[in-house]
């Protein structure tokens, strides 16, 4: 008897009506596991205990003493239709997540033609798992990352490939062959594309299988994008890392109970666990300066504030908000303030439009670094003439946009070789809506900048517009070749040396060389 064999092989065009349910069953199974785990909580069991007492009381079920102890078994009912409710709800609450994950899935640009869209990059590809020639797993590796993530350079080289779907069969998951699968798909990718150089995937708990396999394929956590149903809202509140200070009812002058909060900030961050990084973000620095009514006394209060945050083991960041026209600006951005540095500016899209309009000058890649930055940077500082495009006459006003252009200046950022570079400042796009970075050739507010021609500046032709050929033959060029060059020394040089023949003027004496001096 042949014993069944298990093989990765490649996807086929027969496979897609298979490959399309599993896809479509990957997204939909952490639905069970999430509603078990709802069930399951403190929260919900508390829940249920109490929806069962008000049911006994509410409905007088309580057993009398004379009917015996066989009389508590009636209880069962009611503790058991407490839960309905409960499995209800969490079903009704977790579903909407999963069928929007699902629809997310299949509405993806894999979803219309896998060949096609796993055939554009060699790293990229997905991998059918057969068992006895039956299809019980998939893997789909995505390395078209870098792409989507900046379209106007679509031959720059992928760096980062993601892997889209991953399943297993329920009866095969104990195996561990997930982590066979999962390794197959890496090493391809390794192997066919040298310019890949990490995998990414995103996991859940409620996919343990998966996460289990990514863990033993040596995969590296990074963090929790997002959480799913009543299961986040359970979880936010109980583990959340946000504290929240609020200092605004401490105005100088106003209360008599009136302290200073600067000292308390500084205090709460020294007091602060080592054994974690903290992120300390002061909502606004020019309340604070209103507050102090020194400049001084705040600069002096912020520097504080970041020598605590610098000084911690764990890499720590400290995020200010300040308004571009103040006064402490200058001073923050400094190399005393930081050596390092992250700069966000939101710039209205109106500004883009009008340099473009006024100096011909878009946008890079449309234009030059260097022409755009020298004529951007003096129009974007001067503040009143960036209002005036916004709220002046023909303008949008400060709710026609949905969309923004954020200038990053970045100060001491180190490259692969661990060399620190210099200021670097480019620019992105944000969807205020959907609140996400978008690529600047896909705002509708500078649609009209990049359905145009780039302006291409060529260098003058000398030849052009001559009264005479400048051009010569073949014939010509090569009698050209032909002619002796009169500076071109064949010979080797000759060692150097002064030769003197004296003329009748000269009287070299030796006994006296000063004589035709007429001392």
């Amino acid at each position: 008897m042949v014993e069944p064999v298990a093989r990765i092989r490649p996807y086929k065009t027969e496979d897609e009506k298979q490959v399309r349910f599993l896809i479509a069953k990957a997204a939909m199974e952490g639905l069970a596991s999430a509603n078990m785990k709802t069930i399951l909580n403190p929260v919900s069991l508390s829940l249920w205990v109490l929806l069962t007492a008000f049911l006994i009381q509410y409905m007088g079920w309580w057993p009398k003493p004379s009917d015996g102890i066989l009389a508590y078994i009636s209880l069962m009912l009611p503790f058991g239709s407490a839960v309905v409710p409960i499995i209800l709800f969490s079903d009704w609450n977790n579903r909407w997540y999963f069928e929007d994950l699902s629809q997310r899935v299949l509405r993806g640009p894999d979803m219309v033609n896998f060949q096609e869209y796993y055939s554009k990059y060699p790293a990229s590809g997905i991998w059918i798992l057969e068992f006895a020639d039956r299809l019980i797993g998939l893997i789909a590796l995505d390395a078209s990352l870098s792409e989507r993530n900046n379209p106007e350079h679509k031959d720059s080289e992928i760096k980062t490939a993601l892997v889209r779907h991953v399943f297993i069969d329920e009866p095969y998951r104990t195996t561990g062959i997930q982590k066979d699968l999962i390794d197959y798909a890496v090493q391809s990718a390794f192997t066919s594309d040298p310019s890949v150089v990490q995998v990414k995937a995103s996991s859940s708990s409620l996919r343990e299988y998966v996460q289990k396999g990514l863990d033993e394929a040596g995969f590296k956590y990074e963090g929790v994008t997002e959480t799913a149903g009543l299961l986040s809202l359970i979880k936010n509140a109980a583990e959340s890392n946000v504290q929240v200070y609020d200092y605004l009812d401490r105005i100088p002058g106003y209360n008599d109970a009136w302290s200073e909060s600067c000292p308390e900030i500084l205090n709460l961050v020294e007091n602060a666990p080592a054994s974690i990084p903290i992120e300390v973000i002061v909502d606004s620095v020019d309340t604070v300066l209103a507050d102090n009514e020194s400049l001084s006394g705040t600069y002096k209060f912020l520097r504080s504030l970041m020598t605590l945050i610098s000084s911690r083991s764990k890499t720590s960041r400290l995020i200010l908000h300040i308004s571009a026209l103040s006064k402490l600006l200058p001073l923050l951005i400094s190399t005393a303030f930081s050596p390092t540095l992250t700069q966000l500016i939101a710039h209205p899209p109106v500004l883009f439009t009008h340099i473009t309009t006024e100096y011909m000058t878009p946008p890079p890649p449309l234009s030059s670094d260097a022409k755009f930055w020298g004529i951007f940077i003096p129009i974007s500082e001067r503040g009143r003439d960036a209002e005036n495009l916004v709220f002046g006459q023909g303008g949008d006003g400060s709710g026609g946009q949905d969309e923004m252009v954020v200038e990053v200046l970045v100060r001491g950022r180190s490259d692969a070789s661990g060399r620190r570079k210099a200021v670097e400042r480019f620019l992105e796009g944000w969807d205020i809506q959907k609140n996400q970075p978008v690529n600047l050739s896909q705002m509708s507010s500078l649609a009209s900048i990049y359905r145009r021609k780039p302006i291409v500046e060529e260098a003058p032709d000398p030849t052009q517009n001559v009264s005479f050929n400048l051009h010569l033959t073949p014939s010509q060029l090569e009698s050209r070749a032909r002619v002796p060059l009169p500076y071109v020394h064949e010979a080797q040089p000759a060692p150097g040396a002064i030769l003197y023949d004296p003329d009748s003027a000269d009287d070299i004496d030796d006994d006296d060389p000063d004589e035709d001096l007429d001392i």
